[in-house]
């Protein structure tokens, strides 16, 4: 009982410590949407982990019972035999249980996704086998070799909450209890049917991009036309095109035509 009391205020504590220090990382996705997440605290991250070994707990009491009845009808070899089927099955699960989560239960374990937590791969991507296999093989430093204590000190200590698996495999875990927040990027949005207008938009970078929209979202807060009008001149200068729109749509056009362009479909 004492250490059932000691581990539900250890727990409060780190819980109330991810909540009061909450750090969000920014994940860019391949539409140049940059999506802001909650990354997972260590509360969460450990009680997941303990989830996950009262499961392993769970079916190491059901093995043995198994293992007794057997014992108890008297199948000798036969009983023997069974038994060291279904402990080498549980000595399988036992190994490559996090492994397999992640791969297909889309980065979550089962206690992950009871703690509503995620693995993400920071530059938006969908999470590959092979940052999957990065991070369990090296579980064995974060986790086995160090008994979690290397885990917990660099989860708690680095920016965007990696362990040494996370940072070879270029992934965190993130909280999935609120929405991810969309952040100031270049994405401007386009109908499905839509047609591009000026190609020649190709010759401008994300930085260009972004600038424009920075200029663009500026000017409504003056009363100077002025601004737009000249930005409009120096893109028709820059592209070699002569536009007949008004500046400023001829400005949110170039915004959609980039987009387009440089999307994934």
């Amino acid at each position: 009982m004492c250490y059932i009391t000691i581990f539900i205020l250890t727990f409060n504590k780190l819980n109330l410590l991810s909540i009061a220090f909450m750090r969000t990382v920014k994940v860019r996705t391949t539409q140049n949407i940059d999506l802001e997440y909650a990354i997972a605290g260590l509360g969460p991250r450990i009680l997941a982990g303990l989830i996950d070994s009262i499961l392993f707990l769970a079916l190491y009491a059901v093995t043995f019972l198994i293992f007794t009845s057997l014992v108890g009808e008297g199948l000798g070899r036969l009983g023997d035999t069974i038994f060291l089927i279904v402990a080498g099955l549980y000595a399988f699960l036992f190994v490559f249980y996090n492994l397999l989560c992640e791969i297909f239960m889309n980065g979550q374990s089962i206690g992950k996704r009871i703690m509503d937590i995620r693995v993400v791969r920071l530059d938006g991507a969908q999470p590959t086998l092979g940052n999957y296999l990065v991070r369990w093989v090296l579980r064995l430093i974060d986790c086995i070799f160090t008994s979690y204590g290397l885990a917990i000190v660099l989860i708690a200590a680095t920016e965007k909450g990696q362990r040494l698996g996370d940072m070879a495999a270029g992934t965190t875990v993130v909280s999935l209890k609120k929405q991810p927040v969309f952040a100031e990027t270049i994405f401007e949005s386009f109908e499905e049917d839509y047609e591009v207008k000026y190609p020649e938009v190709r010759q401008l970078t994300d930085k260009d991009i972004q600038l424009i929209k920075d200029v663009l979202n500026e000017s409504k807060h003056v009363e100077n036309t002025n601004i737009i009008m000249t930005l409009a001149k120096k893109l028709e200068d820059t592209l070699e095109v002569k536009s007949q729109q008004a500046p400023k749509l001829f400005v949110k056009t170039l915004l959609k035509d980039y987009n387009y362009l440089n999307s994934d479909f």
